[in-house]
């Protein structure tokens, strides 16, 4: 189960996310939806851990991903948007 508590963002002190909360339960599709700028970009990023939270947590299976960060992502997959890795990739890779 993924649990999102209250996340909170800043760029440039100016807030990017208020308070966003949600939870996916196994086996459970989701779509996350919003206007340009709304911070749906910034909610995946703290959900991958390549942004920190400013405030709130994200919880997999019940414990914080920021406990232990890499053993997260060794678990995680992630297509981002742009694929910047690709071209430097071989087939196999």
């Amino acid at each position: 189960m993924l649990i999102v508590e209250h996340l909170r963002v800043k760029y440039s002190g100016r807030p990017v996310l208020r308070d966003v909360s949600f939870s996916v339960a196994p086996g459970e599709i989701v779509a996350y939806l919003g206007a340009n700028g709304s911070g749906k970009t910034t909610t995946v990023r703290v959900l991958t851990g390549l942004l920190p939270a400013g405030e709130g947590r994200v919880l997999v299976a019940g414990r914080d991903i920021t406990l232990d960060l890499t053993g997260y992502r060794r678990r995680l997959g992630y297509v981002p948007e742009t694929a910047e890795v690709y071209p430097f990739l071989s087939g196999r890779e």
